[in-house]
């Protein structure tokens, strides 16, 4: 019985129990620009262009593997982000990220962090309640690696000059497959008083 107890709370609490969605980039045309307002969709993810922190530029779609990434990376110019366009119910975001200039940050459920030292300098916080992970894998400064961010996310937003991101994964639990292991620890329960 324990054995069964312990085997759905692992079910219950492991990324398998969670709907993902992906992007990077490598569906976007090459050397494509977006400007402020812009609406840019990959793989069923969207992402809006946004003055960040406030400035006017625009977004290019590039294959300089700035990011370390693959293929074509989403590439911000003078003072520009994307704003992410979430559904409901998101609990973790990450990315590969290059960053080659002086003002990168992120925007977290309203929360601005635009650290002088880069985004490497995150690792550990808590922005906006959303506690957030940086593995720099940069040779130059630390310029280059993967942030991840947890918790209830209703809004991201992630901008710079001369910054680029790729491999975007976007994780929300799915309620189908908790309710599935509750009713799963009910039989197991029902069983055990017989």
């Amino acid at each position: 019985m324990v054995r069964l107890v312990g085997i759905f709370v692992l079910i219950l609490f492991s990324p398998l129990c969670a709907l993902g969605a992906s992007t990077d980039f490598e569906d976007l045309v090459y050397s494509a620009k977006y400007i402020v307002g812009d609406i840019i969709t990959s793989n069923d993810l969207s992402f809006e262009v946004v003055p960040f922190p406030k400035d006017n530029s625009n977004v290019h779609i590039l294959n300089n593997h700035l990011d370390d990434g693959s293929g074509l990376d989403l590439f911000m110019g003078s003072k520009i982000g994307v704003d992410f366009q979430l559904p409901s119910g998101v609990q973790e975001i990450s990315f590969l990220y290059g960053e080659f200039c002086c003002s990168s940050g992120v925007e977290i459920n309203g929360v601005l962090n635009v650290p002088l030292g880069g985004l490497d300098t995150l690792d550990g916080m808590t922005i906006g309640g959303v506690s957030l992970s940086v593995i720099s894998a940069g040779v130059f400064f630390n310029d280059q690696g993967m942030l991840t961010a947890t918790g209830d996310i209703s809004s991201f937003i992630v901008g710079g000059t001369e910054f680029a991101i790729d491999n975007v994964i976007i994780l929300i639990p799915e309620p189908t497959t908790l309710i599935l292991a509750v009713f799963g620890l009910i039989g197991v329960g029902c069983r055990w008083r017989r």
